[in-house]
């Protein structure tokens, strides 16, 4: 880099600018003023993350104030996605100790419960994400696409993000329940799950909150025991 050359950009504003967004006179480019590097970084679905995940993953030192400091160590715990930092600030805040789902070396019985977990947060992220695919349906509809869906055919008629929820709201019971992804449920305690758990045509904001709120308290059940 040579002694002059631009060396970061504010927005798309194509100039380097201060804290409060004026240009630095010359003499303060000469300090370092204005001067400064971007640090984005993406998930594999190309979300941008907070910046206290971000700094976390690069161990690049947090200077800001802003953010809480049990992120980074969060995330050193294997707590990436926003729901896991969610729960590991509620075990932290109800006195708990959250354990380390990145530990390799953890018992059977807690790698179990570790990958359990994972695929409920997996899950649980997509049922957040693909909601309004619910929403928006009727009743009958939805009840339609539930026995279409999985089937021959079904599938070619089912609308992906339907598709996707559905298949979601399957992994997240399966794994509370601690079977394996090809297990089969009884319809019974499906039919049950999804009435109580899963979001429904005509639902509000607030119950489809408190819906996930109920499956995060799940997931962190899981969490604890391993």
């Amino acid at each position: 880099m040579s002694e002059g050359g631009l060396i970061g950009t504010m927005g798309n504003t194509g100039n380097v600018l201060k804290g409060d967004g004026t240009k630095p006179s010359e003499e303060e480019l000469e300090e370092g003023r204005g001067t400064h590097l971007d640090y984005t970084v993406y998930d594999k679905d190309n979300k941008k993350l907070p910046l206290n995940i971000a700094l976390a993953y690069s161990g690049i030192e947090n200077t800001t104030g802003k953010e809480d400091s049990s992120t980074a160590e969060a995330v050193r715990k294997g707590y990436k996605t926003a729901t896991q930092q969610k729960i590991y600030k509620q075990i932290l805040k109800e006195g708990g100790t959250p354990p380390n789902i990145a530990s390799q070396n953890l018992s059977e019985a807690q790698s179990k419960s570790v990958q359990f977990s994972r695929r409920m947060n997996n899950a649980l992220e997509i049922l957040k994400q693909k909601k309004e695919a619910i929403t928006e349906l009727s009743p009958l509809k939805l009840a339609f696409y539930r026995r279409a869906a999985g089937t021959e055919f079904g599938n070619q008629i089912v609308p992906s993000d339907v598709q996707q929820y559905l298949q979601a709201e399957s992994d997240f019971l399966k794994a509370s329940l601690r079977k394996e992804s090809g297990a089969a449920i009884p319809p019974e305690e499906e039919k049950s799950f999804q009435k109580t758990f899963g979001v429904l045509p005509g639902d509000s904001p607030e119950v489809i909150e408190q819906k996930f709120d109920a499956l995060e308290e799940q997931l962190k059940g899981m969490v604890l025991t391993a």
